[in-house]
């Protein structure tokens, strides 16, 4: 059996470590990484842009918006930022000055929403709303294209904590359940129960997360296991970008190799 991790193959009984790259001091408790290496740390509405060695470029606010909850990177030319409390996205280029005016949430018609991600579907993006517990696709022009219905009811779903979208298929965290796996219309197409998850990052076929310490490799084709214990405490998030494993911990930024 063999994983696809990041673009490496990892036989699932082969010998695997992570080897430390460098450690970068933390500048907040959020972070992300673009798909060109270049990490963002969030704190409150201020954010601070990261070269690919760790150093500063630049120190942003936001404060115009509100408070950042989240955001996707996954457009590196054009940043999807969603700020909860005050129930606004905006679009940002990658020295975060606004593409266009505040996206007002309850223009759309969202009652509460909890989370928000792109789609890869051109000009595209995904909200939950967490009041109706749906989840619904919009165009860059505010238009509804898809909406499902009431996923609590249909599926159980009842605290989803993360969504993203990766190569047409949205996954969606709950941590009291596990992972949903979604197709491009909203349709359930997958199901992975992984009590106590909060954080994933994927790729094709595989699911990656940290539970006990451990970074897990979790199949979803032959719904095997792979396991890489790890020597390092309060960790936070992390994230996958190209053949890197950035690791969060409460002072500092860890990236690894994997070998």
């Amino acid at each position: 059996m063999i994983f696809a991790f990041a673009g490496l193959l990892l036989p699932i009984f082969g010998q695997v470590s992570l080897v430390l790259e460098r450690s970068v001091p933390a500048k907040s408790s959020n972070f992300r990484v673009d798909p060109l290496g270049y990490t963002i740390w969030f704190a409150k509405d201020v954010v601070y842009k990261m070269d690919t060695t760790g150093n500063l470029m630049f120190q942003q606010s936001v404060k115009a918006f509100g408070e950042i909850t989240d955001m996707d990177l996954i457009n590196p030319m054009k940043y999807l930022v969603f700020f909860r409390e005050q129930q606004l996205i905006g679009f940002f280029d990658n020295t975060f000055t606004p593409y266009q005016q505040k996206t007002r949430l309850s223009d759309l018609d969202i009652s509460y929403a909890t989370l928000v991600c792109y789609s890869l579907q051109f000009d595209r993006f995904w909200v939950f709303d967490q009041d109706n517990s749906k989840l619904i696709l919009f165009n860059s022009e505010g238009k509804r294209t898809l909406e499902t219905d009431n996923l609590n009811g249909l599926i159980g779903l009842k605290n989803p904590v993360q969504m993203l979208e990766r190569l047409g298929k949205l996954y969606v965290v709950d941590e009291f359940q596990g992972v949903y796996v979604f197709d491009m219309f909203g349709s359930l197409i997958d199901f992975a129960r992984i009590d106590g998850v909060e954080w994933i990052d994927v790729d094709e076929n595989n699911l990656f997360y940290i539970l006990k310490n451990e970074f897990r490799i979790f199949n979803l084709k032959s719904r095997m296991q792979f396991t890489i214990p790890l020597n390092i405490s309060a960790l936070n998030r992390f994230q996958m970008v190209k053949e890197k494993l950035y690791l969060q911990t409460i002072d500092s930024l860890l990236v690894h190799t994997i070998k």
